[in-house]
């Protein structure tokens, strides 16, 4: 019985200080590194009948902004059976960081190519984006969602 008392006011304890944490709006799952992290995920078209072109401009991509972008933490492509669609899943430590990749992505030597091998098709911001970051996608979308539960295992 002491043990169940126990148990009970420790998961009271706990479940009151998340609850505290997150001002009112529920349980904390968790807090911290990546609470400020934004996520993109965009489907994308590719445009000819013929993937190559779109995968070399990828591969190419994917070169160039690991090295130049400490700060994205993840950047993956993932084609369909069919070879006709493609998902992009990019992972930014802050909004900050996914304003440097769209102001690298404007300025630099892939978008133009980019918009002419694939359409986007949809094209989401997860997380508290900044204002800047929604004003640098906003040709592409206005779609901003934020976390409203979950967890990471990572």
């Amino acid at each position: 019985m002491k043990k169940l008392s126990l148990f009970l006011f420790v998961l009271f304890s706990v479940s009151t200080l998340g609850f505290e944490k997150s001002k009112g709006n529920g349980f904390v799952i968790w807090d911290g590194k990546k609470s400020d992290q934004i996520k993109f995920y965009l489907d994308l078209e590719i445009n000819s009948k013929s993937p190559n072109k779109a995968i070399a401009l990828i591969e190419e991509m994917v070169f160039f902004i690991k090295d130049l972008e400490p700060n994205t933490i993840t950047y993956e492509y993932y084609i369909s059976e069919d070879n006709k669609s493609i998902s992009l899943r990019e992972v930014y430590k802050n909004s900050e960081a996914a304003l440097t990749h769209m102001n690298n992505f404007e300025a630099g030597p892939y978008a133009e190519k980019f918009l002419e091998l694939m359409t986007i098709n949809s094209f989401q911001v997860m997380g508290n984006a900044s204002d800047d970051l929604m004003e640098s996608v906003k040709a592409f979308t206005d779609d901003n969602r934020v976390l409203i539960s979950g967890f990471d295992r990572n």
